[in-house]
């Protein structure tokens, strides 16, 4: 797999910023970046955020992100791209506050 450092990339940036914002809720609560319209879907909601922002109009037209019904967690982001393009990011096999092995942390 890749490994991209998204601090050496504005739009890997912003993408990152945004994901974990939507992933920890954070992003619907934001009304001066985005006008937020919500929706119920078979099997669990939908927000439709529309950039507000300057620099956010000038990447998105809008994105959408789809939240599943029991966990209400983010289960897929659409980030419908001013060019037409269009880019989807799925979440499978989400794994919330797991207990992680303390050795693997190496502290010198």
């Amino acid at each position: 797999a890749d490994v991209i450092d998204v601090n050496q990339n504005k739009i890997f940036k912003d993408i990152s910023r945004l994901m974990m914002n939507s992933i920890m809720g954070d992003m619907l609560k934001d009304n001066t970046t985005f006008e937020i319209s919500m929706a119920s879907t078979k099997g669990g909601y939908t927000a439709t955020l529309i950039p507000i922002k300057r620099e956010m109009k000038q990447m998105w037209t809008k994105l959408v992100l789809l939240f599943d019904a029991e966990s209400l967690g983010v289960k897929r982001m659409e980030m419908h791209e001013k060019s037409g393009d269009c880019t989807i990011i799925e979440l499978e096999n989400v794994k919330i506050n797991r207990a992680i092995n303390s050795t693997l942390f190496n502290l010198q």
